[in-house]
Formats: C-alpha cells, structure tokens, sequence
C-alpha cells in the first residue's frame, strides 16, 4: 500500500469518526471529573404483582405491567442491577422498575450529559453499540497509520520517534506506580 493509500485511510477514518472522537473524549473527561450527569424519575405505579427471577418470564411480566398502564413496552433488553431494574436502552427517556414490596415503576428522564453518557457506557442503542465496537478499531487504524505515516516519512521521523517512546515510557511508569 502507498504512503498516499495511508494518509487516505487516515483522513476519511478519523474525519468519520470525529465527532464520536469528541463525544466519547468528553463524556470520558466530565465523568472522570465527576460529572456523570442527572436524571429525573417520575412514580408512574406501585404494584404487588411478584416478578420472577428468571429473564425471559420477567419480560413477560414487565410488558404486562407496561400495558397495563398503556405504555407500549418499547425497550431492547432488560439490566437487573441490584433491586432495580433498567428497561435499556437507557440513552434516552426510559422506565425502572424498583423491587420492593411494592414494586415500584418509574419514567426516567435522562439529562443530555447522562444520555451521552450511557452511550458512551455502552447503554445504548444495539446499533449504536455497534458502531462503537467500529469506531473502537478504526481508533486503532487512525492511531497506527498516524504514527506509520510519522515513522515512515524522514522530516517527521525526528519528531515522531520522540514522541512515541516518551508516550511508552510515560504510560509504562505511570502503569508500573499505580497499579
């Protein structure tokens, strides 16, 4: 493949995937900040009904206590965390169900933070999720045709090679200290 194949495979890759770049760099950075984003839950009905433990007979349920509140069950897969449970995806405005006595079914409403947040987590949509695993190697493919294209070109060598073992010895202490 020619140098001019690679800085091809570079541009179009990585100017796709840009703005995924930039949502999942600062969903990242609030979260680590601390910033994980909010929601609203809204009480919609209480209920004595026992849900069963095993997944498939506690859809059926779920869906029935759903239609019986005319609300169409309109969710991919369900999360049991705990005592709650999430009727995914969770990236957009969803219910929860807390178990108790009485069980108790919630409208959640995600902020946006939080719903960029929960695709980033990978809570989203199923196709949303696979275009993350995507976007997961075409980051690899930008990264490494970036830095072929850094290693391969002589003016850009002196730069490129410093650069990359700083990166490695960097993140190999920082590895080596706190793990």
């Amino acid at each position: 493949m020619t140098r001019k194949n690679w800085i091809d495979i570079h541009l179009y890759i990585s100017t796709f995937f840009l703005p995924l770049l930039l949502l999942f760099s600062i969903t990242g950075t609030l979260y680590m900040l601390g910033e994980k984003g909010s929601e609203s839950r809204e009480l919609v009905l209480t209920f004595e009904a026992p849900l069963s433990k095993n997944i498939d007979k506690l859809q059926l349920e779920i869906n029935e206590v759903l239609k019986s509140q005319n609300i169409k069950p309109d969710y991919e897969y369900l999360k049991l965390k705990g005592d709650s449970i999430y009727l995914r995806p969770t990236s957009r405005n969803h219910y929860m169900i807390k178990r108790g006595s009485p069980n108790k079914l919630y409208k959640v409403e995600p902020s946006a933070q939080k719903l960029f947040m929960e695709l980033h987590k990978g809570h989203g949509p199923t196709f949303f999720k696979y275009f993350s695993i995507l976007f997961g190697f075409s980051f690899l493919v930008i990264v490494f045709s970036g830095a072929y294209l850094g290693i391969s070109n002589k003016a850009l060598r002196k730069k490129t090679i410093p650069a990359l073992v700083a990166g490695i010895v960097v993140s190999g202490i920082l590895l080596l200290l706190y793990n």
